[in-house]
């Protein structure tokens, strides 16, 4: 993707897109943030925060293309922040953006429709993406319907949802004593199991735990989905050693063999709140007959409430129908208190019908054949 640094105006307002993270975009995170963490202080009831795939250090690792988006009022205050994420097709070199976790904070409806119409302008004017797909994303139900309102009146179309639209939440409250004592209580002996005792609790942040971690995630995919997956974990290994208070990787392993982890979970914080980011574990046997998952978890929340987060989100939940491949993992999640929230809708702009429709063309073509081959 060819290096892009564009500076402009609209209505007033001053805005930076790059195709990269440097100073001047740390610089403008850190005042923006500021702001967002000031109105926290002040609205212990609310929560507006910037979400860790907007965030300069989440980019900053990701091999994937991408713009940054960052916008300043009249005043040259900081408005928002927001990132295009790119991927890319596999026909005719055809590529899509995606913006995961557009959230409300500290914008107005006006201030909404300013940053949809730059990002349409910019995506027009200097990309040759075919689609955008806008994730709307708040613990704020009015926002999401105000939000999907807004973004039909800009030519965006509801669509099915690539990411989960439900999740729970949990208000970090109190000592680490005091919330634990808000844990039902089969959960409370599962977190201080005696099993336990042969395993250890680790952070992980060196690359020789990537081979490990790749395996455990294959394992939890394939009894989960049955389906293999490949997870890029350079990215995430390089966010967790570089930015050690964003980004924590967690580890279950034997007292006897440390630097094999048989288990995991990744953490990402923000100013405000702290997300499940991502699990897995191998199908060792023993590992599989202890409650490892729920200490590990638990260690997480202990985390993000002493890093600052006022919220620990799961990452997302179903309603575990019959047909649900994910329903033993929601199953989990509801084992741990917390309030359930929808979060977010999804909806997608066709900015080019043409490569659209001719992406969807393709797509049909190689399903019959598919389908031709295996008969």
């Amino acid at each position: 993707m060819p290096k892009l640094n564009l500076t402009d105006t609209y209505l007033g307002h001053t805005y930076r897109i790059t195709s990269f993270v440097d100073v001047q975009s740390f610089d403008f995170e850190r005042e923006l943030n500021t702001l967002l963490h000031e109105h926290n202080q002040d609205h212990p009831d609310e929560l507006w925060e910037l979400y860790g795939q907007n965030r300069c250090h989440y980019i900053e690792n990701q091999n994937a293309g991408c713009y940054l988006i960052q916008i300043k009022r009249p005043d040259s205050v900081p408005l928002t922040q927001l990132v295009i994420h790119i991927e890319q097709k596999k026909y005719l070199s055809l590529t899509s953006g995606q913006i995961k976790r557009w959230c409300q904070a500290n914008l107005s409806q006006e201030d909404c429709e300013i940053v949809l119409k730059i990002i349409q302008q910019f995506i027009s004017q200097h990309t040759s993406l075919m689609s955008l797909r806008l994730q709307l994303f708040d613990f704020s139900p009015l926002w999401s319907l105000e939000a999907q309102k807004l973004s039909e009146k800009f030519n965006f179309k509801s669509t099915q949802n690539n990411e989960y639209t439900h999740t729970r939440a949990l208000k970090l409250i109190g000592t680490d004593e005091e919330l634990l004592a808000t844990v039902p209580p089969k959960t409370r002996a599962k977190i201080r199991h005696k099993s336990h005792e042969n395993f250890m609790i680790t952070e992980l942040r060196d690359f020789k735990y990537i081979p490990a971690l790749q395996m455990a995630i294959e394992h939890s995919f394939k009894r989960s989905a049955d389906f293999k997956i490949n997870s890029n974990f350079d990215d995430i290994m390089n966010m967790a050693i570089k930015y050690p208070e964003k980004c924590r990787i967690i580890g279950y392993a034997k007292k006897d063999n440390p630097d094999f982890p048989l288990a995991f979970v990744v953490g990402i914080i923000g100013d405000g709140l702290c997300e499940y980011h991502m699990a897995g574990s191998l199908n060792d046997p023993e590992l599989r007959s202890i409650p490892f998952n729920y200490l590990l978890v638990w260690n997480l929340i202990l985390w993000g409430k002493n890093s600052g987060a006022k919220l620990f989100d799961y990452g997302g939940i179903s309603d575990e129908g019959p047909n649900d491949p994910t329903a033993n993992i929601s199953y989990f999640k509801r084992r741990f208190p917390a309030d359930e929230y929808k979060v977010a809708s999804e909806s997608l702009w066709i900015v080019s019908p043409f490569k659209w429709f001719s992406f969807l063309f393709m797509k049909k073509i190689q399903a019959l054949t598919r389908n031709v081959i295996s008969s």
